[in-house]
């Protein structure tokens, strides 16, 4: 995918990778000769560094490929990256497009402050349809993940916690993005450390409230796309591990092998500041991939809103009807006003990073894999949203007044594992397309979360048609 001068890849591979951290779990593909290798992984046999379950019918081939031009050249620490494909096949218990890779590990994956790194990039041939959304290294309480294709700028790649948007940059071809989610599991708070190609991460959000939780074989790194269609879509991933201790910065090793980079925060909605300095670039693609960019980052904060929300849900088996009222209150994202990397030297790339705080309504999906529930899958419900009016300042945003969905309805019987209402929302958001109707399912979603439970025993969720799904509890 990428060629980068034979100088450059020679001064790479003979620096040594200094770390700040102690490495928990490493993730490096290095461990696998060939993509076969991922086949030879079971819950009876558990080898190499990754569980591989999550994908399509198809051969391992068809969503797995292994090669040295598909990593950050800036990573000293590994010789190949991983392309992962998703496609109308790539379906694993739903109808929605799916590969994704699971840590195999006896650590503790979810304990004190760990420091989760991964590096992405795609490319413009076989490019993510920003039309659709994407669901990218997340977890299965989806507490913290990237998300493509979703909010106001779909061609955005955004930081989510909680389901709303923290973080934003556009995503540009050919521009690895680094990427460090840092989870305190015991103060219960994520923050988001980033920069592209070879540039020392930076922390561009300060750790913020989540309910952080893990079983340490729930991390998700790949793709889920909500709705099934062709053509294919290409994922290229590297630099995957996760470590404890202080975090290390350096991509490669040590210094800045990609870009130099320059970081301005607002914090005064919806005012920003950008500090932008020529790109020059001297990489070289095979797939004619632009490797020189100017990347907007904005730290997205809610304004203050008022949602009144009137939701009649009904469905063969049961019905329910309730009123929700959502006051949503001011959040600051404490950042330092400014920040600047000290310029380092490069032949790769230079890469001005402009951040700014801006008010954008957003919306909230969350996905997991279908549960062994007859209720939520016996019968079709008609989901009708009436008189929605939102006032959010100084966004103004435009809700039709009616619509109806056709998608199944949540189950109220009893106690309800969350996978139920997650499901549902999901097939709401699907049957809705091509215009979503985030306020309608969302408001869905919440009234069946109200009595939701959620189960992380492993062993549980081995038994549902012969593959691997959650059981109710």
């Amino acid at each position: 995918m990428f060629s980068i001068p034979s100088h450059l890849v020679v001064g790479l591979a003979l620096a040594g990778l200094t770390r700040a951290g102690t490495t928990v779990w490493s993730g490096s593909f290095d461990q696998y000769k060939t993509v076969e290798d991922f086949d030879t992984w079971s819950f009876s046999n558990p080898v190499g560094a990754y569980q591989w379950y999550i994908h399509g019918s198809g051969p391992t081939s068809d969503y797995l490929a292994l090669d040295a031009s598909y990593k950050n050249p800036a990573v000293t620490s590994e010789a190949q990256g991983l392309k992962m494909s998703i496609s109308s096949t790539a379906t694993w218990n739903s109808d929605m497009e799916r590969a994704e890779l699971i840590p195999q590990t006896k650590e503790n994956l979810g304990t004190g402050t760990l420091f989760y790194h991964f590096s992405v990039v795609r490319s413009e041939e076989n490019a993510p349809d920003s039309t659709l959304e994407h669901q990218v290294m997340f977890f299965e309480s989806h507490f913290t993940e990237l998300k493509y294709g979703v909010g106001d700028t779909p061609t955005n790649l955004s930081w989510m916690v909680g389901g709303q948007s923290k973080w934003s940059t556009d995503f540009v071809a050919g521009t690895w993005f680094n990427f460090a989610y840092e989870i305190d599991f015991d103060a219960s708070t994520v923050g988001l450390w980033a920069s592209t190609d070879g540039a020392d991460l930076e922390r561009v959000i300060e750790p913020v409230s989540a309910s952080t939780s893990t079983n340490s074989a729930d991390f998700h790194i790949g793709v889920l796309r909500i709705v099934n269609k062709d053509p294919a879509e290409d994922w290229y991933f590297s630099g995957v591990y996760i470590e404890s201790g202080d975090i290390t910065t350096a991509i490669g090793n040590g210094s800045s092998s990609g870009s130099t980079t320059s970081v301005a925060t607002s914090t005064s909605a919806p005012a920003s500041t950008s500090a932008e300095a020529p790109a020059t670039t001297e990489v070289h693609s095979s797939t004619e991939i632009a490797a020189s960019s100017s990347i907007a980052v904005s730290s997205e904060v809610p304004a203050p809103s008022a949602i009144s929300t009137s939701i009649a849900i009904s469905s063969v088996a049961q019905s329910s009807s309730a009123a929700i009222s959502t006051s949503v209150a001011p959040v600051s994202s404490a950042v330092p006003a400014s920040s600047s990397a000290a310029p380092v030297s490069s032949s790769a790339a230079a890469t001005t990073l402009a951040s700014s705080t801006s008010v954008t309504p957003s919306s909230s999906s969350v996905v997991e894999e279908p549960t062994a529930s007859t209720e939520s899958s016996s019968s079709a419900a008609s989901t009708t949203v009436e008189g929605v009016t939102t006032s959010t300042a100084p966004v103004s945003t435009s809700i039709p007044t009616s619509s109806t969905l056709s998608a199944p309805a949540p189950s109220h019987t009893g106690v309800v594992d969350a996978n139920v209402c997650m499901n549902d929302y999901n097939k709401c958001i699907a049957a809705s397309q091509p215009n979503p109707d985030w306020t309608g399912c969302e408001g869905t979603k919440a009234i069946c979360m109200q009595n939701a439970t959620y189960n992380f025993n492993m062993i549980n969720r081995l038994k549902r048609d012969g593959k691997f799904g959650r059981l109710l509890v």
